[in-house]
Parts: structure tokens; C-alpha cells; sequence
């Protein structure tokens, strides 16, 4: 699951102020997860980008 619809979910339910915390705790619970199980790390908001890019799109590494 990303992490915004993580964050989203939570201050969906708990509103904003616990939810940013709540989400921020989540996800930085997961990395250390994933850090610790599988040698893995997070990937940065850029490489999300264009890991499910389409393959049609030209524009989006220019503007990025």
C-alpha cells in the first residue's frame, strides 16, 4: 500500500492533526520493517514517480 493512501486512511479516521502523526509513525514503522526483515529500503518520493510510469508520457522527467 503507498503511503498516501495510508496517510489518507488515517486522517480519514482520526482526523488531521492524529492522523499525520498516526501515518507518519506507520509508515516510518514499515521501513524500519521492511529495513530490518528483508534488506530493503523505502523508495523516495521521485523513484515512486516513475516506477508506474507510462510509457506513452514524454513530459514528466523534464518537469521532475
Amino acid at each position: 500500500m503507498a503511503w498516501y493512501v495510508v496517510f489518507g486512511l488515517f486522517i480519514w479516521q482520526l482526523g488531521w492533526i492524529y492522523g499525520a502523526i498516526a501515518s507518519t509513525c506507520f509508515v516510518m514503522l514499515m521501513g524500519y520493517v521492511l529495513k530490518f526483515t528483508l534488506n530493503l529500503e523505502l523508495m523516495a518520493g521521485g523513484d515512486e514517480f516513475f516506477f508506474l510510469d507510462d510509457h506513452r508520457n514524454r513530459l514528466n522527467i523534464v518537469a521532475f
